[in-house]
């Protein structure tokens, strides 16, 4: 569990307990006040009258990350709590596996100062106390990623092949993404016949899930409509993409071009790192699964939404962590903290924003619903409001 990797073991542990406890103070203590988007909410609605006509979630209702969020509405007293606790969680726990890949390359401690970095850049910082479910899903793929090293022998293979299952369950439009890691992980399992209690596994946990979720809905016909209903949507409105690079979200959740494109530079240079040092395979393996992802988040979803891109910019650790060793390691490690430093100063202000300030239609909602039970008045709502009273009143 030590992070740092220094040869007096005492001094490791304070210094891994001190980065994980700045970690968790930046989750933890600045949750976001409410919801600032009507996704989050639409989850947390699902948690209370799950219905994907009704888009209490949108399709494809993301069972994972509502499973996850029940296992924690003891604790978090409401739903959307419950969803930010688990995204915060996740964000802590994935520094584990991000500097255990990052040691493949990297002097433990580089791969640790890079893994604190990217968890300190706008978009994981300011999405991880909200309530979505890009969080959870990468820190489930990392882990399973974070067992490649060591090989699948035994049962690591069952327990990569469930790692993923949760990660598709948590968020299943990262198919592709968590298909491909599969692939990779598994290809040089052998015999093959391995893999298949992971398999088997994997499978009764999505069959479960789909008929939950069938049966919530109201039989098959009923659960099959909202999909294309979806779909069809969506699919309607790629053309108003936005064609300005400043907008994407990839670019967004890095403070702006100058960032991205530095970003960009150091992960090719680590790219070439995990060529020379690990093999072709492993660096093939990153430039795949990277860009099969950035080429989903361009070309196939809303391309300005920066919370869609939170698990390329968390992936690059390791990227960065190789392409840092290049130089010696203290100068490395002072370099990568004072980064985080100017990405967590860059940073503060928006997860501050979110944390101290109530959202507009969050906070009419709340207020109109306190005032309308008081006076026994009844309250009327538009429809650009409507998802955040529908969940604020089945609260109450």
């Amino acid at each position: 569990m030590s992070l740092w990797g220094f040869d007096n073991r005492r001094l490791d542990v304070v210094l891994t307990l001190l980065a994980v406890g700045l970690l968790v103070a930046s989750r933890f203590a600045l949750l976001a006040s409410g919801p600032w988007e009507w996704d989050e909410t639409l989850f947390a609605r699902g948690m209370l009258d799950f219905s994907l006509a009704a888009h209490f979630p949108q399709p494809p209702g993301f069972p994972g990350l509502l499973a996850l969020g029940h296992l924690l509405l003891p604790l978090a007293g409401e739903p959307y709590r419950a969803l930010q606790l688990v995204s915060a969680l996740a964000s802590v726990l994935a520094l584990w596996p991000l500097a255990a890949l990052g040691r493949r390359v990297a002097p433990p401690a580089v791969a640790a100062a890079a893994s604190l970095l990217v968890l300190f850049l706008p978009g994981p910082w300011l999405f991880s106390v909200r309530g979505f479910s890009s969080m959870a899903a990468v820190a489930f793929a990392l882990a399973a990623a974070s067992l490649l090293p060591r090989g699948l022998a035994g049962y690591r293979v069952t327990w990569f092949t469930l790692l993923l299952t949760v990660a598709f369950l948590v968020r299943p439009i990262l198919l592709p993404t968590i298909g491909l890691l599969w692939l990779v992980g598994v290809e040089s399992v052998h015999p093959r016949r391995r893999v298949l209690p992971g398999v088997g596994i994997g499978v009764f946990l999505v069959a479960v899930s789909v008929a939950v979720m069938v049966q919530l809905e109201g039989g098959w016909t009923a659960f099959v409509e909202p999909f294309a209903t979806h779909a069809s949507f969506h699919t309607d409105r790629l053309h108003r993409n936005t064609r300005v690079l400043a907008d994407l979200g990839l670019i967004k959740g890095l403070g702006g071009m100058v960032a991205a494109a530095g970003l960009a530079v150091v992960s090719l240079v680590g790219l070439g790192v995990w060529w020379r040092r690990v093999g072709a395979k492993a660096a093939l393996a990153w430039a795949a699964i990277l860009g099969l992802t950035v080429a989903q988040l361009v070309m196939l979803q809303n391309r300005s939404y920066a919370r869609y891109s939170v698990g390329v910019h968390i992936a690059a650790a390791p990227l960065l962590a190789g392409a840092a060793s290049l130089v010696a390691p203290p100068v490395a490690v002072v370099g990568l903290l004072g980064a985080t430093g100017v990405a967590a100063w860059q940073s503060l202000p928006m997860v501050r924003e979110q944390h101290e300030e109530t959202f507009g239609a969050w906070r009419v909602t709340v207020d109109a619903a306190d005032r309308a039970a008081g006076r026994g008045w009844a309250v009327v709502v538009e429809p650009e409001v409507h998802v955040f009273s529908s969940y604020w009143w089945s609260v109450l």
